[in-house]
């Protein structure tokens, strides 16, 4: 009897590591508290990086949409914008990475306009650049590689973030600019 007990366990290992990746996993940082907190009135070196970690958390919550999700990741020498795009006939869910130096930030501009999707009136901000895009269709039977560990990734030269909130687009704008060291 014992034999037999060591074949079923021999058995069932090697199919145990044919488990399909989990897909579920959001790399993104959570939105915290911090994240919350009235931004500083004015952004200096000292306060830059908490300023757009707060400011892209901003946007992170002003453009949440059934069909679009935004996250970040943020590191010490820029952040990874995710974004996980699910189309209304549930055909091809995308996932999007795109990878921000901060020295790379050659400009940054603003400007106010009306939202026909959020029937408001928002603030676009053009950060300009050389930045980095990965993006690959979602299966169910295979996970996203790791964070930095895509095959490939396109150059871009822009990124374009929607804020409700002037005050805070302005600071962001203000914080990147200042990281950028230009």
């Amino acid at each position: 009897m014992p034999s037999g007990w060591t074949m079923v366990l021999v058995l069932s290992c090697p199919l145990a590591s044919c488990a399909p990746p989990d897909t579920s996993a959001d790399p993104s940082e959570p939105v915290t508290i911090d994240d919350l907190q009235p931004l500083p009135a004015e952004v200096n070196r000292g306060n830059a990086r908490l300023v757009v970690r707060s400011g892209l958390q901003a946007h992170r919550r002003a453009n949440a949409l059934p069909d679009e999700q935004y996250g970040y990741v943020f590191k010490e020498a820029g952040f990874v914008q995710l974004l996980h795009q699910t189309p209304p006939d549930r055909a091809q869910e995308r996932a999007v990475r795109i990878f921000v130096d901060y020295a790379s930030i050659t400009s940054v501009t603003g400007e106010p306009y009306f939202d026909l999707q959020f029937l408001r009136e928002r603030f676009r901000i053009a950060v300009k650049g050389s930045f980095q895009r990965w993006e690959a269709p979602v299966h169910g039977s295979r996970g996203l590689p790791a964070l930095g560990c895509e095959p490939w990734a396109i150059p871009i030269e822009s990124l374009s973030l929607s804020l409700d909130d002037p005050v805070t687009a302005k600071r962001l704008m203000d914080a990147l600019w200042l990281l950028s060291g230009r």
